[in-house]
């Protein structure tokens, strides 16, 4: 069997297909959610927890932040790496 025949018989969300349905899950609520580096992480952080609790998926691994890059430069000089945000303590 083939790598994407087993992805497509699997019953597990792989990485990308949970973010496309946790931001596909924030446009049907009735509740706006402001992302945004001026908003308070606090409301979006609860959203993401109840997603993963709902749909049973694993904890951000330790060391998981040093794997995101900046990509509000990428523009400039392509994608620039800097020390990351640590949003959950």
């Amino acid at each position: 069997m083939s790598r994407h025949a087993r992805q497509a018989n699997s019953k597990e969300m792989n990485p990308t297909e949970a973010l496309f349905g946790f931001m596909s899950w924030l446009t049907t609520r009735e509740d706006p959610v402001t992302l945004s580096s001026h908003n308070e992480p606090t409301d979006i952080l609860s959203l993401l927890e109840e997603w993963i609790d709902e749909h049973d998926l694993p904890e951000c691994r330790l060391g998981w932040e040093e794997s995101i890059h900046n990509m509000n430069n990428r523009h400039k000089s392509g994608i620039s790496h800097t020390p990351p945000i640590h949003l959950m303590t």
